[in-house]
């Protein structure tokens, strides 16, 4: 379709009329409202830091830790390995990023849900606090922290495991869960 001289005149005339009688009747456009942007914390902005309501400007932030169900113990060139996959999740539910420190301990039995916890057989401490610990772990993929956890001896029992998940955010909120996995010993190079 063609549009001449006089009718893309006519459009833009339109246009202008429109968007003048949408100002002086009081129509807001959706989003910011004035002033300075939003997140310059000025007179027009909320400066807020994550809240719900009131104003504030909600951020994403790490309210819960799960892990996910591919972790699995195996052996990468010839090393026993458990490979670990944590997901954080915000308030609605959806994955995001953390920064901070993982504490895993590894325990020998299920004990989930009844506050015991086995034999103590290996422990962790992972760092999530700069951007190349960031590169390093984050699997954008998954959208989860992959860590391969390094094993002293060949994994060979079929015995089940708890994972222990400690996650200290870099404010100090502290995160935690617990799961049962199964032992048993999948190989790849």
């Amino acid at each position: 379709m063609r549009i001449g001289l006089r009718e893309s005149g006519r459009v833009i005339a339109m246009a202008i009329v429109v968007g003048s009688l949408a100002i002086f009747t009081g129509c807001q456009f959706k989003g910011h409202s004035g002033g300075s942007p939003p997140w310059a914390g000025g007179a027009g902005g909320t400066g807020g830091t994550g809240g719900t309501g009131g104003g504030d400007v909600w951020q994403p932030v790490p309210l819960g830790v799960r892990v996910y169900p591919s972790s699995r113990f195996t052996m990468i060139r010839k090393q026993s390995v458990f490979e670990a996959r944590l997901e954080f999740s915000d308030q609605m539910g959806d994955p995001v990023k953390a920064a901070g420190v993982f504490h895993l301990t590894l325990y020998k039995g299920s004990h989930v849900g009844r506050g015991l916890l086995g034999t103590k057989l290996y422990g962790w401490d992972i760092s999530l606090l700069t951007l190349k610990d960031q590169q390093r772990y984050y699997d954008a993929v998954t959208r989860t922290y992959h860590l391969s956890l390094k094993l002293d001896e060949v994994w060979n029992t079929n015995d089940p495991v708890t994972l222990k998940v400690v996650f200290v955010r870099h404010d100090g909120h502290r995160l935690q869960t617990q799961t049962t996995l199964g032992g048993a010993l999948s190989e790849h190079d």
